[in-house]
């Protein structure tokens, strides 16, 4: 594993302005030992505007693209992609965006796509509030980003800073939830 990050942002934990570029190579296989072959590529970008007013806008896009060299079970269920959950689109239970199995558990995928926009104010002293529009989509198939496939959520949360870090909580509601979820999710992190 190898992984590279240029960040230009004026605050690691509550940025507002600059952005964070990250890329990250995994490779497993037969040349390092191990039951396992396969590689994965995931590429993030983060985007912070000062648009006025105490208001900041977030932006995210994250990519990733992996497959198995040899056969399919060459990529383990854990190494896969998988979207859904609070740091990924927040209207969605963890991992239960994207293909489902008959019993209607999370498969992951081999090509992942998911971005977010999000307005960020402060509310009250340490208190912050956001409203966020989430996307994306995960496909079983390796190269194939699920552009036309994206499913969208939007809501909204609020966090407190802390001398370690926000503590935050998130409300999402997805357009089209997944058979048997709940119209919306909390997330706490």
């Amino acid at each position: 594993s190898i992984g590279l990050v240029w960040n230009t942002t004026d605050n690691l934990f509550n940025p507002k302005k600059g952005e964070v570029i990250s890329l990250v190579v995994d490779q497993a296989g037969v040349i390092w030992g191990g039951k396992f072959n396969f590689y994965k590529m995931t590429a993030e970008a983060k985007k912070y505007f000062d648009i006025g007013w105490e208001t900041v806008f977030a932006s995210r896009l994250k990519l990733g693209l992996g497959d198995a060299i040899g056969a399919g079970e060459n990529l383990p269920l854990f190494e896969r992609f998988y979207a859904g959950g609070e740091k990924s689109v927040r209207g969605y239970g963890r991992r239960r965006l994207g293909p489902l199995s008959t019993d209607n558990d999370p498969l992951g995928g081999l090509s992942l796509l998911e971005g977010s926009l999000e307005l960020r104010r402060p509310i009250w002293k340490e208190f912050n509030g956001a409203l966020f529009i989430d996307f994306g989509q995960v496909s079983k198939r390796a190269f194939d980003v699920p552009v036309g496939n994206l499913r969208f959520s939007s809501g909204f949360g609020v966090s407190y800073a802390t001398p370690v870090g926000p503590l935050r909580l998130d409300v999402g509601f997805p357009f089209r939830p997944p058979r048997g979820d709940k119209p919306w999710q909390i997330h706490f992190s």
